[in-house]
């Protein structure tokens, strides 16, 4: 017996009659988290990435610079003590957990202590001001995972395409579930750090609203 696909607008057969997605959705839920959530590129998140910069170039003191150094260090030890648990010590762990502590490894060797913290700090800018890019919150996180790794380049591959006689890049996909420890363990340590982001975006945000306001006041009340 045939069974169709469960997504709002699809109407295509499912791969055996206990799937529920056809294999369209189905990857895309695995890839993104949500069979509907859209892939959010770094065009969209360059205002806010260029916000986040600035604000750790502002600081003359040094002071954020030294305590993303730190976060990076924390989340690198929590990523090693797993690691080591279990490729050096032979401890019995979850596979899936351990896998994902190996590739946040594998991006934090590859990247300094800033980027890190501007993606997290830029995704969290996105969500709050275009929280309908995110169908669910379980596809924002895979988003974010998405775009931790992406500073990376062991998380691309490419394969040559005869068709167009170039050469096409593709994102490597890890496993849902390795995906939801990524997006846990990556997350914990930059909290407060997104959290004091948000704020001053906040209050920027604010002062900006003001002053157009008194502006349009203005401009009304002289004509």
């Amino acid at each position: 017996m045939s069974r169709y696909c469960q997504v709002q607008g699809c109407d295509r057969e499912t791969r055996s009659w206990q799937s529920r997605m056809c294999e369209t959705h189905r990857q895309r839920w695995r890839r993104h988290g949500d069979p509907l959530q859209p892939t959010i590129s770094r065009q969209e998140l360059r205002t806010y990435m260029s916000y986040v910069e600035r604000l750790i170039e502002r600081d003359a003191s040094g002071k954020i610079k030294a305590g993303l150094d730190r976060l990076k260090g924390i989340l690198q030890a929590e990523a090693m003590g797993v690691y080591m648990d279990f490729y050096e010590r032979g401890r019995a762990m979850n596979k899936r957990w351990v896998d994902a502590c190996t590739e946040i490894l594998h991006v934090l060797k590859a990247t300094d202590s800033i980027r890190p913290a501007v993606i997290m700090a830029s995704m969290f800018l996105l969500w709050l001001e275009a929280p309908s890019r995110f169908v669910s919150d379980r596809a924002f996180y895979f988003q974010l995972v998405r775009a931790f790794r992406s500073l990376a380049p062991r998380n691309i591959g490419s394969y040559y395409n005869y068709k167009t006689g170039k050469v096409k890049r593709v994102y490597k996909n890890l496993s849902p579930k390795i995906m939801e420890l990524m997006g846990d363990t990556i997350l914990s340590p930059y909290v407060p750090w997104v959290a004091h982001v948000r704020k001053k975006w906040e209050q920027e945000k604010k002062q900006k609203d003001e002053a157009y306001s008194l502006i349009r006041e203005g401009l009304s009340a002289g004509t």
